[in-house]
């Protein structure tokens, strides 16, 4: 996992090995709509062509500081 930034196919295989095509892409897709539901900043995670980026200044990973 990069630290904000990952490509849709890494969050996919890792989330939802078992789907494929415009399943995983809408599993994907909703998971995000839910979370910015309950986040309730829109901003908090973009979702752009094939890149989905979190904004890694309102948040804390600890797996970010063992990969550093």
């Amino acid at each position: 996992m990069s630290k904000g930034k990952s490509h849709i196919s890494y969050i996919i295989d890792l989330m939802w090995p078992e789907l494929e095509g415009d399943a995983a892409i809408h599993a994907l897709e909703t998971s995000i709509y839910r979370l910015r539901k309950i986040i309730k900043d829109k901003k908090f995670i973009e979702y752009q062509g094939q890149i989905v980026n979190i904004k890694t200044s309102n948040c804390y990973v600890d797996l970010w500081d063992i990969q550093e």
